[in-house]
């Protein structure tokens, strides 16, 4: 990043979050004073759009915790309240669309492993007027949010984000669904119609399984993780096992408090 750009930057944080002290830029000297770091501004994330004209901040603007967006001009394109959500990433899906992974502490029924979980949400921010949404939120077979993010791809004009889910089971002789695993599927969603279609199926033993995707949006590599032994095992996309092994600090005694098909984080 070149020098004039991060002055942007600075200038850009400065309009959006009032008359406050700049974005001081590392020279030699002595240090300020104590008492400046608080004066410093209320900026908790930032994250610049893939053609670097475009920032979205969230921080304090005006003693109110907000997402903002300035376009190149340093003028302002959104500026929606947070509250008090626990943000946890700001990502951009091409130049018109913002996306804010924030989490939950969220108590459990009886039948899970543990009585609380954090429960992860990743909410589409368009720019051009249409409402906020969140990804999985109106999927019926979905349930308990994002579990996991797997990055953004472009296709065809169009933008694609990528999320594991918890899937409900059932058929026409279970109408209501139900879980067998708490290992989730991975999905495409598409982020202009939110739609949602699967990519790759759940991992159905004890563990978890993760994904690294291609550029295409296909799954190019998948770890999979045994937690009642401490073994894994990755595989290319064709299924094929390229590599496995087995964790060193693996002991039944730990297998015991991860194991299990319920929630536990």
């Amino acid at each position: 990043m070149t020098m004039q750009r991060l002055l942007g930057i600075c200038a850009a944080v400065v309009l959006s979050f009032g008359n406050i002290v700049p974005c001081a830029i590392a020279y030699a000297g002595s240090p300020p004073p104590l008492a400046a770091y608080g004066q410093l501004p209320g900026v908790e994330m930032m994250a610049l759009s893939p053609s670097g004209e475009r920032l979205a901040i969230v921080g304090l603007a005006e003693n109110v915790r907000r997402l903002v967006v300035l376009d190149a001009n340093k003028k302002p394109l959104l500026a929606i309240p947070v509250g008090d959500a626990k943000v946890r990433g700001i990502y951009w899906a091409g130049e018109d669309r913002v996306l804010i992974m924030k989490s939950e502490t969220t108590k459990l029924d009886a039948g899970f492993s543990t009585d609380m979980t954090e429960l992860f949400t990743m909410v589409v921010v368009p720019l051009n007027g249409d409402k906020l949404w969140s990804v999985f939120a109106n999927d019926e077979k979905i349930t308990g949010g994002v579990r996991g993010f797997y990055g953004i791809r472009q296709r065809d004009g169009r933008f694609y984000g990528y999320f594991g889910g918890l899937t409900y089971k059932g058929d026409f002789r279970s109408p209501v669904g139900y879980l067998t695993s708490g290992g989730p599927v991975l999905y495409e969603v598409d982020l202009q119609n939110r739609q949602s279609r699967m990519v790759a199926p759940r991992f159905e033993n004890d563990g978890f399984r993760q994904w690294v995707l291609g550029k295409d949006g296909k799954v190019a590599a998948t770890l999979d993780y045994i937690s009642t032994n401490g073994t894994w095992t990755i595989r290319n996309a064709d299924g094929t096992k390229i590599q496995e092994g087995a964790n060193p600090a693996y002991s039944p005694r730990w297998a015991e408090r991860v194991g299990g098909s319920g929630i536990s984080l």
